[in-house]
């Protein structure tokens, strides 16, 4: 069977939710199961099947933005010291 129309919807999804840093969990999680469901309802593929590379996506996508989520964490606490530090250096 030929996958690649819904592979590359998946894929699309993936890059939208990549692209957005507002995305939440839910909604990751809810274009995962809109794809399941209408494989499912179209009945071209077993859901063990096409299960992991969901999985892998979505886990893909937390780790995307846990990196972000410490980066910018670790922005704000070098100018929160910056402005403990740094200001009182310029007053003297």
């Amino acid at each position: 069977m030929n996958y690649s129309k819904y592979i590359e919807n998946l894929n699309r999804n993936v890059e939208e939710c990549k692209s957005s840093l507002y995305m939440t969990e839910d909604r990751i999680a809810r274009i995962g199961n809109d794809f399941i469901s209408e494989m499912r309802s179209r009945g071209k593929v077993e859901i063990e099947e096409i299960f992991p590379a969901i999985r892998r996506d979505i886990a893909s996508i937390r780790r995307w933005l846990k990196a972000v989520f410490f980066v910018y964490v670790g922005a704000v606490v070098i100018l929160i010291l910056n402005m403990i530090w740094g200001i009182p250096r310029l007053l003297k």
